[in-house]
């Protein structure tokens, strides 16, 4: 078996293994340790029992370390070691995964923990091992390998679907000039990110008719809803086009292996969403029409279009289903967004993923094989993917949207180096008032690393999205008012009310005096840099 594809294989089994096995041992016992070790073995048995061979050109293992690189650096030399544009509640949720999956996301909040749990369960499982790394650090680095591994299973699905090596791997150098991959990872979507290799996965897995999906399908269900939904609908989808029943029933029927996850995440996500009321708004469809080939990028959207053409006018019918739900994604997306559904970004993600795939294929066409004997003599597919790869890149770096994310939207490298320092002064969980960053008419919206990196509880717990603040996934009356009274009692904190503070019950209050100069009249005990430390009681 190729070695590239025995270490992904083995790899997306292994985590698709502990999910399933955390969600019902966790109900009662969460033992990391032993689940992970147990995992591993049963991954290693089921794999040598259920091969499946791929080829991996050597290119294709170089778009793989580049993705890995690009997702990387700006953590390794921007603002180094620490993800300042991630949101935090990833590393909430680990945190707050103790002696058993707990209900509420306690000591933090009493709001009840309904957030999808697939990726945490694993997470929280590699960063006991790797007791030695920040468990923030541990968090980043699976999103990152679960970028790169996209790459991989991208090629694979392509060319094992019935498209050649050339369009496999020009599906895969396109990722580079999109922005799904890096925009979720720099802003740490990492469950997402980790259910887009496990869907790419499920759909090789498909192809081969592999009794590993029967437990990749079900770990993508746990990792992240929407992908999950989508999986099952496309599944579902090639299963009545293939008539592959006897195959597809059970591969179904195996969702009962993550129904824990069914109830805590998709019963409140089905609920509340069609609790919402929408309005119709024409200018937010335009928009997010106008803004598609630039959001997705101008490359691979330039290629779908001609692989589109070229393969409908040669009426080929490889991949036609990646164009169907390519289409019904972007569809849904700009009819979601133009009635204002939160989250409905996510769908135009599911464009990217099936447009990805499919704009690959005008490389199997007979328009690009004119071509290619037309000019043989200059190797017209090196030229061509050289053009694609160079525009790619130029597209990844000239992003004015990627630039900023990488940047740093949540933290920066003083409030992280003071972060550290204080965590060192005390490092136990205290709840803890946070002045960070002045908004006008807005609650401080950038504490929530300094209170992660610190090990402290912050009073507004939504703060850079700490914990799931989403109104779509959160259950009302379990805590949720007072998330939102913690949040507004932080405005008037923030407008200098020192009874607020004194009625709190925080213990610290943390000042960042390049933007708040006034003088709190509490006991100052640590100080670094620009912040000040106040303790309260």
């Amino acid at each position: 078996m190729p070695k590239t594809w025995s270490a992904a294989a083995l790899f997306i089994l292994w985590v698709s293994i502990t999910i399933i096995a955390s969600l019902w041992v966790g109900q009662v016992a969460l033992v990391p340790i032993p689940i992970l070790v147990a995992s591993l073995i049963a991954a290693c048995i089921l794999l040598k029992k259920f091969p499946v061979a791929v080829n991996t050109p050597m290119f294709v293992k170089f778009i793989f370390i580049a993705v890995l690189f690009l997702s990387a650096y700006p953590l390794l030399f921007l603002h180094p070691f620490f993800p300042a544009s991630a949101d935090v509640l990833h590393v909430t949720n680990v945190r707050i995964l103790g002696e058993k999956i707990p209900d509420t996301y306690a000591p933090y909040t009493s709001l009840k923990f309904t957030y999808q749990i697939g990726f945490a369960l694993f997470s929280n499982a590699v960063s006991e091992a790797l007791f030695f790394l920040p468990d923030y650090q541990v968090v980043w680095f699976l999103g990152a390998l679960f970028s790169g591994l996209i790459v991989l299973f991208t090629y694979w699905v392509v060319k094992e679907s019935g498209g050649n090596e050339k369009a496999a791997l020009v599906s895969a150098a396109l990722l580079i000039g999109t922005k799904f991959i890096f925009q979720n990872f720099y802003y740490g979507v990492y469950p997402l990110v980790a259910s887009f290799a496990l869907l790419l996965a499920s759909l090789l897995l498909y192809e081969k008719k592999s009794p590993l999906l029967f437990i990749v399908f079900p770990a993508t269900i746990a990792t992240h809803p929407f992908s999950g939904m989508i999986l099952a609908g496309f599944l579902l989808a090639k299963t009545v086009s293939t008539r592959t029943y006897k195959f597809s029933l059970p591969l179904f029927a195996s969702v009962v292996l993550v129904f824990p996850s069914l109830l805590r995440t998709y019963a409140t996500l089905f609920t509340n969403t069609f609790a919402q009321s929408f309005l119709f708004r024409p200018e937010d469809l335009l928009m997010a029409a106008f803004a598609t080939p630039f959001w997705f990028g101008v490359m691979p959207f330039m290629l779908l279009v001609l692989s589109a053409l070229s393969m409908l006018h040669e009426n080929k019918r490889v991949g036609s289903l990646w164009l169907v739900f390519s289409a019904a994604s972007f569809l849904a997306y700009l009819l979601l967004v133009s009635i204002g559904l939160q989250h409905s970004d996510k769908f135009f993600f599911a464009f990217s993923i099936f447009a990805v795939l499919y704009a690959g294929l005008f490389f199997i066409t007979k328009t690009w094989r004119v071509l290619e004997e037309r000019y043989q003599r200059i190797n017209p597919f090196a030229i061509a993917f050289a053009v694609i790869l160079l525009v790619s890149i130029a597209g990844f770096f000239l992003s004015s949207d990627l630039t900023k994310a990488r940047a740093g939207t949540k933290s920066n490298v003083a409030e992280q180096e003071f972060a550290v320092a204080f965590r060192e002064f005390d490092p136990k969980l205290e709840l803890t008032i946070f002045l960070n960053r002045r908004e006008e008419g807005k609650v401080d919206t950038h504490a929530g690393w300094l209170a992660a990196i610190s090990n402290k509880i912050p009073y507004d717990i939504r703060t850079s999205h700490f914990i799931p603040d989403s109104e779509i996934q959160v259950v009302a009356g379990s805590g949720w008012q007072e998330v939102l009274e913690r949040q507004e009692v932080q405005l008037r904190i923030a407008q200098g009310c020192i009874e607020c503070m004194l009625k709190s019950g925080a213990k610290y209050l943390v000042v960042n005096r390049q933007y708040f100069k006034k003088e709190y009249g509490f006991q100052q005990v640590f100080a670094h840099g620009d912040f000040i430390v106040y303790k309260i009681r």
